[in-house]
């Protein structure tokens, strides 16, 4: 098999990443936790109908957590394991009977199905690019499960690498469009990486993968200080489960980003802002095509660049048809008004959502994130955009489509 480009998606120990000698940042693992994969009748009776997705039971016997996987009465079971013993140590014996003291049911049906161990650990790549293989998802990064964002951030990975290759492949950008991939998600890995590994620590006042507790006295009189240190430690979860910010509002600097000189706006982990900063993933509105139909931002990205301009943007339209039909690009182009293909519906206007002037116009990459933004309407229009789509492509020729 020949290729032009390699994505290395092969996971977390990739053995392109270790072929191609790619360093990591790591940090030595926070610990280890055993997942059980089991099948068991009597655990519903037990949950009494309440339909909660995680359940961590703390008794003087054991601790760990359970979620139910939604059929055929299977659940998984969680708890902390020890790097040190061997690998037959947590065999379906040990499980069982953990499970059983767990759910406080010393007689409950349990079916091990399988076992996995597994690190905390935390790393990022040193290098998402070699010649022309890329690293994506797990090859790339790694990091604890508190808060969701290993399989997020691959797939964010793959949406912000997918239209570049593409448009390399097609000859429409340079090659040097490739390098932007790096620069964009990396700081996102090692963002994530941090704020997970707060999550991590965070949990650990609550008594998980810590030492710190005598959690077997949780329920003695004399537990009553541990009871009361950890309800106190629970409010401080809420970025873990609270992060829209840290999932929507990455702002990317690179390349493929056209700045315009103004103050991005930031995010906090729990809060979005919506922003039309360049390198910011465009403001998700509701609007009306002139059918009738209701849209979102989200469903004019069909795979190619997206312009959308102002009621003042007849200019910026003309511009969009003239790169379109002389460079074959893929550009769509909306003109946001009362009587543009476009009608904003959503509470304020066109121009506050995406902070530009009734002559202004944003340009939203095949990704979703602002490449360009004009406030105003420039002297040229045409020019404007056609330097932005040759800064953003990497382009030092008109781009071309080739079969």
């Amino acid at each position: 098999m020949r290729a032009t480009y390699v994505v290395a998606a092969d996971g977390v120990r990739s053995p392109l990443r270790r072929m191609l000698a790619i360093t990591e940042t790591a940090d030595p693992p926070y610990g280890e936790s055993v997942n059980v994969y089991l099948r068991s009748p009597g655990m519903d009776a037990l949950r009494a109908g309440r339909p909660y997705v995680l359940w961590w039971t703390v008794n003087a016997d054991s601790y760990g957590t359970f979620w139910p996987v939604g059929f055929d009465q299977r659940w998984i079971y969680n708890f902390e394991g020890d790097i040190s013993q061997p690998d037959d140590y947590f065999d379906t014996a040990f499980c069982t009977d953990r499970i059983r003291r767990s759910a406080g049911a010393a007689d409950l049906d349990v079916q091990v199905l399988d076992i996995l161990r597994w690190r905390h650990e935390r790393a990022v790549a040193d290098q998402w690019r070699h010649g022309r293989v890329f690293l994506a998802g797990d090859a790339a990064h790694r990091f604890p499960p508190h808060g969701g964002f290993g399989l997020n951030s691959g797939v964010q990975d793959t949406a912000n690498l997918a239209w570049k290759l593409v448009a390399v492949l097609r000859g429409q950008a340079g090659d040097a469009l490739l390098d932007s991939y790096e620069a964009e998600r990396k700081p996102v890995a090692e963002l994530n990486a941090e704020q997970v590994t707060v999550n991590t620590r965070r949990l650990q006042e609550t008594g998980w993968l810590s030492d710190r507790f005598d959690l077997g006295a949780i329920e003695r009189p004399e537990g009553a200080e541990l009871r009361a240190a950890i309800a106190d430690a629970v409010p401080r979860q809420r970025e873990q489960f609270h992060s829209l910010g840290q999932q929507f509002g990455m702002i990317y600097e690179s390349s493929a980003v056209v700045p315009d000189g103004r103050p991005p706006v930031r995010s906090t982990i729990a809060d979005y802002r919506m922003t039309s900063t360049p390198g910011a993933r465009a403001p998700q509105v509701w609007l009306t095509a002139a059918d009738g139909r209701r849209l979102q931002t989200l469903d004019l990205i069909d795979g190619g660049f997206t312009l959308l301009a102002g009621s003042d943007g007849d200019g910026w339209m003309a511009a969009a048809a003239t790169l379109r039909s002389m460079r074959d690009l893929p550009l769509s182009a909306y003109r946001v008004a009362e009587d543009g293909d476009l009608c904003f519906t959503d509470s304020g206007s066109f121009g506050q959502s995406f902070e530009v002037e009734r002559g202004g116009a944003v340009l939203i990459r095949p990704d979703g994130h602002v490449g360009f933004r004009a406030r105003g309407r420039p002297g040229d229009p045409a020019e404007a955009l056609r330097n932005a789509l040759t800064r953003i492509l990497s382009a030092p020729r008109p781009p071309t489509t080739q079969p």
